[in-house]
């Protein structure tokens, strides 16, 4: 296949890429940076306005390919498309949305002018997908624009929108057990792997994961059950190390904690996840210094319930 996808974005080999991350929603992983940032933010008002993304297995992302019945690499395959509710809205099929939705989505595209949908090819119809149709030049300009609120907050002239001062942790992660696949599981077999697990990162939770899994719970104080649920999640927010993930710490923990605060997936704990932890403290009612300690994973626990 071609060193890059349709859209002239290079392809990534692998999907246990450190160029691929993890994003809310979505099973498949997506490229890290700005197109991370970009579908995101794209799905968050997608569930909210379109549809909803019912967190079920047919929510896709990065596959090395070529186009499905075709000879040209698919964008897929250098992290930069996704496809969501596919089962909802197959290949081939059109008129999947109802109108109301068609006219929510038309907004939605037209404030996310770097991304082109499936529905508008000229040939095959694909409604389920959502691909990146802009350099990378451009969607980092896009990106930045989404960092200053400006794509759900226009205003006119140079005037910049109010800084966030609290903000609400977005949903934890889906239930993984035996059997699930995708970009969660290669995000909980990395964090496995930082706990002393030397399992591979292939994004299948089998019999080595979940024997894993166990001996990391286990560890951990929880219940060995060989699921990743709400408290597993929020317990792999917790440095073994300092007890705290705080300015300086880099890692899958950083990202999975990046994912709860809906910014840039870089696994790079810097000032911008040093400010959204501190939104997320002041929205939860508890002191905002910014480190994600033992005092914010008791009040995340609250949130969610686990």
């Amino acid at each position: 296949m071609s060193k890059t996808s349709q859209n002239g974005w290079p392809v990534i080999p692998k999907g246990t890429d450190d160029r691929l991350v993890a994003i809310p929603r979505v099973i498949g992983r997506v490229r890290a940076g700005d197109v991370a940032k970009t579908f995101s933010a794209f799905n968050e008002r997608f569930d909210r306005e379109v549809e909803d993304i019912d967190l079920g297995r047919d929510d896709w992302g990065y596959a090395n390919r070529a186009v499905v019945g075709g000879t040209s690499t698919s964008n897929h395959a250098s992290g930069t498309a996704e496809d969501l509710n596919a089962t909802r809205h197959p290949l081939g099929r059109v008129n999947t949305f109802t109108p109301a939705q068609r006219t929510a989505l038309r907004k939605l595209l037209k404030d996310f002018p770097v991304i082109r949908w499936g529905g508008d090819y000229a040939g095959r119809k694909d409604e389920m997908h959502f691909e990146i149709n802009a350099s990378p030049a451009a969607v980092a300009a896009f990106a930045a624009a989404l960092d200053a609120q400006l794509v759900d907050n226009p205003r006119p002239g140079p005037t910049p929108p109010p800084a966030v001062t609290k903000r609400k942790p977005k949903p934890l992660p889906p239930v993984l057990k035996k059997g699930s696949r995708g970009g969660w599981v290669g995000l909980w077999q990395s964090i496995a792997r930082t706990q002393g697990e030397t399992i591979r990162v292939d994004e299948d939770f089998g019999d080595a994961t979940t024997a894993a899994t166990k001996r990391v719970q286990k560890r951990w104080g929880l219940v060995p059950d060989g699921v990743v649920g709400p408290k597993t999640w929020l317990r792999a927010l917790v440095s073994d190390r300092s007890g705290s993930l705080a300015y300086g710490d880099n890692g899958p923990q950083v990202e999975l904690l990046q994912n709860l605060l809906g910014i840039k997936l870089d696994r790079n704990f810097g000032p911008a996840t040093r400010d959204a932890v501190a939104q997320v403290q002041r929205y939860l009612g508890i002191r905002d210094d910014g480190a994600a300690g033992g005092a914010t994973n008791a009040a995340l626990r609250r949130h969610y319930g686990a």
